[in-house]
C-alpha cells in the first residue's frame, strides 16, 4: 500500500538552538539588571564621596572662623583699637553657622554628633573667654583658658576630618569598585548582545529556510492538486460528452416508442424508459456543465434578447410536472423592464429553469411564482431581479449555510424520494458569479423557499429608438 506523502519537510531546528537563545537572552536581561544596580551603587558611592569632602572643607572653614576670632580679640588687646571689634563679631557668628551647617551634614553619623556637640561647648568657651578679655582686659589664667578651647575645638576638627577622610577613602575605593564593575559588565553586556544577535540570526536563518522548504513543499503539493483536478475535469467533461451522444439517441428512440401504436405494458414500459432516459441526460448535462465551469471553459455569450424569450421556455418546460401536481403557476414580469436587453440569454435561461424545476421538485401542493423585477435602471444598463417562490418543504437555516455546495441535498432521503445529484444550486451560482450577478435563498423549513438572482444586463440602445418611433 502507498505511503501518504509527508508534506511537512524535517525541519533544521532544534531545540537546542531555542534553548542557546533563551540562555542568551536571560543572562543579556540579568546584565542588564545588574547593571542598572551597579549603577546605582557607583552613585551613591560617588555621592558619599563628595559628602565627606564637603565636610571636611566645612571644618577647615571652621578652623579658620576660629583662628580669626583669636586673631582679632588678640589686635584688640594689643592695640586697644576697636576697629578689630567688628571682624570679631562677624567671624564668631560665622563659627556659629559652620557649627550649624557641620551638624546638619553629619546628621546621620552618630559619632561625629558627638564631636559637633563638643565643638559647639568649645566654640562657647572660646565665646566666653574672647568676651572677657574684650570688657576687662583678662588675666593669665584666661590666656590659659583660651589656648586650651582652642586646642580643644582643633583636636574635636581634627577628630571629624580624620573619620570623614577614613570614610571618604572607603567611598571612593567603594566608587572605584562600582565603576570598575560597571566596567566589566558594560562589556559583558555588550558580549552577550552580540552573542544573542548571533544565536538569533543563526536560528532566524534556519526558521527562513525551513519555510522555504515548507513553501517548496506546499506549493508543489498545490501545483500537484490543481493539475489532479484539472485532470479530472477534463476527463468528466470527456466522458460527459462521450455518454450524452448516445443517450440521445436512446431518448429519441425511447421517445419514438411511445408514439407507436403498442399495448398497454409496452406502453409504461417506453415511456418509462423515455423519463429515465431524459432524468439520465439531465445529470450527464449536470455533470458536463460543472466540470467546464470548473475548468473555466465557459465564456458569457451576450445576445440581444426579451425577457419572455427567458421566461416563456422555462414556462412550457415545467408546465407538464405541475400539471401533474395540479400546482399553480404565476408569473410576473415587471412593465418597466425594456422589450430589448443584451446579456447570456441562454445561461439567464439555465439558471431560472433550474430553480422552477426545483420549485416544482420539492412542491407537493400550492403553487409555484416566478417574479422578474427591473433594479438598478440607468439609461444604458439595469439589473434583472429573477425570483423563484414556492410554497414546498422549506429549507432548514442551517442547510442553508451548504446549500450552493457542490454535490449537497437537504439529507439522504432527498436523493431518494427527489432524485437529483445536488449539482444544480452549485452550478447556478457558478452561472451567476459567471455573469457577475449575485443570488441568495430565503427560507423556513415548512413553510416554503424563496430563491432569487440578479444578472446586470444592458440596454440595447437600437432597440429602444425602435420601440420609440414606432
Amino acid at each position: 500500500m502507498d505511503r501518504k506523502r509527508n508534506i511537512y519537510p524535517r525541519t533544521d531546528i532544534g531545540w537546542k538552538d531555542f534553548a542557546f537563545l533563551l540562555l542568551a537572552l536571560v543572562v543579556t536581561f540579568i546584565l542588564i539588571v545588574s547593571l542598572f544596580f551597579i549603577g546605582k551603587a557607583e552613585d551613591t558611592a560617588a555621592n558619599w564621596a563628595r559628602h565627606a569632602r564637603e565636610v571636611i572643607q566645612t571644618s577647615e572653614r571652621l578652623l579658620t572662623a576660629a583662628q580669626n576670632t583669636e586673631t582679632a580679640v588678640r589686635g584688640y588687646l594689643l592695640s586697644d583699637s576697636k576697629s578689630f571689634l567688628e571682624p570679631y563679631q562677624k567671624n564668631l557668628l560665622k563659627l556659629k553657622n559652620i557649627r550649624i551647617e557641620l551638624a546638619k551634614l553629619t546628621k546621620d553619623n552618630q559619632q561625629q554628633q558627638i564631636n559637633i556637640k563638643n565643638l559647639e561647648k568649645d566654640i562657647s568657651n572660646i565665646a566666653t573667654i574672647n568676651n572677657k578679655f574684650i570688657a576687662s582686659g583678662g588675666t593669665t589664667e584666661d590666656l590659659r583658658k583660651q589656648k586650651f578651647a582652642m586646642d580643644s575645638l582643633k583636636h574635636h576638627v581634627s577628630q571629624i576630618q580624620q573619620l570623614e577622610t577614613s570614610l571618604l577613602g572607603l567611598r571612593t575605593a567603594q566608587a572605584e569598585t562600582a565603576w570598575l564593575l560597571k566596567w566589566t559588565m558594560q562589556v559583558a553586556l555588550l558580549l552577550g548582545t552580540a552573542l544573542a544577535i548571533i544565536i538569533g540570526m543563526i536560528t532566524l536563518r534556519k526558521v527562513i529556510k525551513t519555510n522555504e522548504k515548507y513553501i517548496y513543499t506546499l506549493e508543489q503539493a498545490r501545483d500537484e492538486a490543481i493539475a489532479a483536478n484539472k485532470l479530472k475535469s477534463e476527463f468528466l467533461a470527456n466522458i460527459s460528452h462521450e455518454i450524452r451522444t448516445p443517450m440521445s439517441g436512446i431518448l429519441g428512440l425511447a421517445e419514438l416508442l411511445t408514439l407507436e401504436n403498442l399495448n398497454k405494458d409496452a406502453k409504461n414500459m417506453a415511456e418509462n424508459i423515455f423519463i429515465s432516459a431524459k432524468n439520465l441526460l439531465n445529470i450527464v448535462n449536470d455533470l458536463l456543465d460543472f466540470s467546464k465551469l470548473e475548468a473555466n471553459k465557459i465564456q458569457p455569450d451576450n445576445i440581444a434578447f426579451n425577457i419572455n424569450e427567458v421566461v416563456q421556455p422555462v414556462c412550457n418546460n415545467v408546465l407538464p410536472e405541475v400539471r401533474k401536481k395540479s400546482l399553480e403557476l404565476d408569473v410576473s414580469i415587471d412593465p418597466e423592464i425594456p422589450a430589448t436587453m443584451i446579456g447570456d440569454v441562454a445561461r439567464i435561461q439555465q439558471c431560472l429553469l433550474n430553480l422552477v424545476q426545483n420549485a416544482s421538485k420539492f412542491t407537493d401542493a400550492g403553487r409555484v411564482m416566478i417574479s422578474v423585477m427591473a433594479q438598478e435602471a440607468s439609461q444604458n444598463s439595469l439589473k434583472l431581479l429573477f425570483s423563484v417562490q414556492d410554497t414546498g418543504i422549506g429549507i432548514s437555516s442551517e442547510f442553508q449555510k451548504h446549500l450552493f455546495e457542490p454535490f449537497v441535498q437537504a439529507d439522504g432521503s432527498m436523493t431518494r424520494k427527489y432524485g437529483g445529484t445536488g449539482l444544480g444550486l452549485s452550478i447556478v451560482k457558478k452561472l451567476v458569479k459567471l455573469m457577475k450577478g449575485d443570488i441568495g435563498v430565503n427560507s423556513e423549513e415548512g413553510q416554503g423557499s424563496r430563491f432569487w438572482f440578479s444578472i446586470p444586463v444592458e440596454i440595447e440602445q437600437k432597440g429602444e429608438e425602435n420601440d420609440s418611433n414606432s
